[in-house]
């Protein structure tokens, strides 16, 4: 019985300490947002950004106030479409 016991313990510390490396590995996002003009002779700007390790957690966030600064002072309705076409992937 204590070696079942001694077994399952090593199992399960084992196991946690897999999982608490998975988590402890940088994460890192691709972000981008595209508003797009349908004026003549006029564009919205596009963003696009790769946020790493803490920075991952609030990178939709990030590129959506990325956009709305990229697109002030905003001549054709830009920066209303910041949230709507932000995207991040994972790399």
């Amino acid at each position: 019985m204590p070696r079942i016991l001694g077994l399952a313990l090593l199992l399960l510390c084992a196991g946690s300490h897999a999982q608490q490396q998975r988590y402890d590995l940088p994460r890192e996002m691709h972000c981008s947002a595209k508003p797009y003009c349908g004026q003549s002779g006029r564009a919205c700007n596009t963003v696009e950004k790769t946020y790493t390790g803490a920075a991952a957690g609030s990178a939709k966030h990030s590129i959506v106030q990325a956009c709305v600064d990229a697109n002030r002072p905003d001549r054709c309705n830009c920066i209303q479409q910041c949230r709507q076409v932000a995207r991040c992937s994972k790399f």
